[in-house]
């Protein structure tokens, strides 16, 4: 039997206020995410979907954004690992009293029968000795506006309604709603003994609430989906692990409802020490297309590159024949950005913004990502619809009209458009790859014009793109400034990775960008922004891919491992990090850097064969 009793944990002190983003584990159900502490407390959890305002929001703000903890309320050290190819968390804590073991997950849903719309499940275990456990559960909805009053019913199950909305929660441990809108418990546990607590949420009338009955089937058929999808992984080459648990971050940020595929989990984390540089990236860069295909593709994951391509498709129709930089995961574009003024930041850093201002910015790269992003799935068996082969040859044409024009680029520079030569490629692939679908027969048209405009666009690469002073190729026309996303050229096609031009360009960004095996984008200033920014993950694996290319394994290998190294437990990366810290930076799990681990894996994979 176990002993109940009332606890309410006690308020961590200032310096423990905002933990590491690097000690921050994901949960997720393929429709929203949860990040959850070293000391079990999910303090980021979005409701009903990844893109609406936060119920639990305390990586932004502690004292204002809404958590739900369960813990021991002292313990010597903590363990966690994710159950083998899930998603599944399980955190062992040792203590004074013994040890016990918190297994977190959100439930895959069951589209059979009538189930909660979103559900998380905390399931407590004693492992041994007889510990004792505590909760302390305080949503605050949208955005930390809403202090939510609880219905007592009595029977371990606390709800509030508003409208239709409605969020229960429900345990067989005792507990008691306080007036300040949190709901707090616990107990002492026999060894063995085990003890759970349900999380259940819904926008509509309809409100199943699992039973105790129904947790069992829930946590099998979550494992089952986890399972399933990494035994779907073709992908047999080295570094499997960190493979895999990247492939997994991407599923996380795969919104199942429509393909979509998210940049990243969470808004607002910093990119920069202090703030300002905070921006949401809870919608899909078309930027990140082809990078997320080859990814996907390139570990055998063929329903999901479907996915998303048919979505990129569904998407751009109301814009076309222009792209734009990001869309929701229903395809809007009514994303404009706005602060949060009630959320102070992550470590006091705002601001705290929703929607992404982005989205009216001309990029030119966007083109060639779709455009390589449809090659690829063409050349992996997928089928064009006529609907769609139109849809691309409008793309092509922008593409063919606008690559001249002055544009925000790939890193949305402060400042006035420019000629970014990042963009120019981008827009020689666009046309280059849409030639390719047409000689292979996926698409007729004439591909002679294409070919022509996409000759006289590396010629302007050449010949404006390259800095005989610098000796290497810059990030805009005619500037000087270094740019790591040209370390991409040579797998566009644009200069062979063994290219003199090329080899010089990757030792001056080398010279000047490089930190250990990480890379900066660009030179502090170079944006016009006066933060310190970090390094990205993604420019150092882009590296790793330019010396396998070049034919250097040997370093390419080293350098990888080096990143590999410095990956957080949780296997979450963001999109920076911190160079003289290690600290990560900015919001996660990002997408594009898991797509870049994957990525170089493959190449060095490709190389060694």
């Amino acid at each position: 039997m176990a002993t109940d009793v009332q606890a309410m944990p006690t308020d961590p002190t200032p310096d423990a206020a905002y933990p590491p983003l690097a000690s921050y584990a994901v949960i997720g159900d393929t429709a929203t995410l949860a990040l959850i502490s070293e000391s079990g407390s999910i303090d980021w959890l979005c409701l009903p979907d990844i893109d609406d305002a936060a119920s639990f929001g305390r990586v932004l703000d502690h004292h204002r954004g809404g958590y739900f903890t369960v813990a021991p309320p002292r313990f010597h050290s903590v363990e966690r690992t994710y159950r083998d190819h899930t998603a599944i968390l399980e955190s062992r804590y040792e203590t004074g009293e013994g040890v016990v073991t918190v297994t977190d997950l959100m439930v895959i849903p069951d589209r059979r029968g009538l189930h909660p719309e979103r559900w998380l499940i905390r399931r407590i275990r004693a492992e041994r000795g007889t510990p004792t456990i505590r909760f302390t559960y305080a949503p605050r909805p949208d955005n930390g506006k809403t202090v939510p009053q609880w219905r007592d019913h009595g029977t371990g199950v606390w709800q509030w309604r508003t409208g239709k909305r409605a969020l229960t929660l429900l345990s067989d441990m005792a507990g008691a709603p306080s007036a300040n809108g949190t709901v707090d418990g616990g107990c002492r546990l026999e060894e063995g003994e085990e003890r759970q607590l349900r999380l259940a949420f819904a926008s509509h009338d309809a409100l199943a609430l699992p039973g105790t009955e129904s947790v069992e089937p829930a946590i099998e058929r979550t494992e089952r989906f986890w399972r399933d999808y990494a035994s779907r992984s073709t992908y047999r080459g080295p570094y499997r692990d960190a493979v895999a648990r990247s492939a997994t971050m991407i599923r996380l940020l795969t919104f199942s409802l429509s393909g979509a595929i998210l940049a990243a989990g969470t808004t607002s984390l910093p990119e920069a020490p202090g703030g300002m540089r905070n921006w949401d990236y809870r919608y899909c860069w078309l930027r990140d297309a082809s990078f997320l295909i080859r990814a996907y593709l390139g570990l055998g994951y063929h329903d999901e590159a479907k996915a998303f391509f048919t979505w990129i498709m569904h998407a751009t129709r109301l814009t076309t024949p222009e792209l734009t930089p990001c869309y929701s995961v229903y395809g809007r574009t009514d994303i404009q950005e706005r602060r949060i003024d009630r959320f102070e930041g992550y470590q006091r850093a705002g601001p705290v913004r929703e929607g992404n201002g982005a989205v009216s910015q001309r990029q030119l790269d966007v083109y060639g990502s779709v455009l390589q992003a449809a090659l690829l799935f063409a050349e992996a068996g997928g089928r064009l619809e006529r609907s769609e082969q139109r849809r691309l040859r409008r793309f092509a044409q922008v593409a063919r009209e606008q690559w001249t024009l002055p544009e925000k680029g790939i890193w949305e520079m402060r400042g006035p458009p420019r000629h970014y030569t990042y963009g120019k490629a981008m827009c020689w692939s666009a046309l280059t790859a849409y030639a390719a679908l047409i000689r292979r027969g996926t698409i007729r048209d004439d591909p002679a014009p294409y070919e022509a405009e996409a000759g006289r666009i590396r010629d302007a690469i050449v010949r404006h793109g390259w800095n005989e002073e610098r000796q290497a190729f810059t990030g805009a026309f005619g500037a000087d400034f270094l740019d790591a996303s040209l370390l991409l050229l040579p797998r566009f096609g644009i200069v062979e990775a063994d290219d003199p031009r090329m080899v010089s360009t990757r030792q001056a960004i080398d010279a000047e960008l490089r930190r250990g095996p990480h890379l900066r984008r660009y030179a502090e200033g170079v944006d016009g922004g006066g933060e310190s920014e970090g390094t990205f993950w993604a420019c150092g694996f882009w590296a790793v891919e330019g010396l396998a290319r070049a034919g250097d394994d040997e370093e390419a290998r080293s350098r990888f491992e080096a990143l590999l190294a410095d990956v957080p437990p949780t296997g979450s990366l963001s999109e920076e990090r911190d160079p003289d810290t290690g600290a990560l930076l900015g919001n996660l799990p990002q997408a594009f850097s898991h797509a870049a681990l994957i990525n170089a894996a493959l190449t060095l994979k490709e190389a060694s064969s």
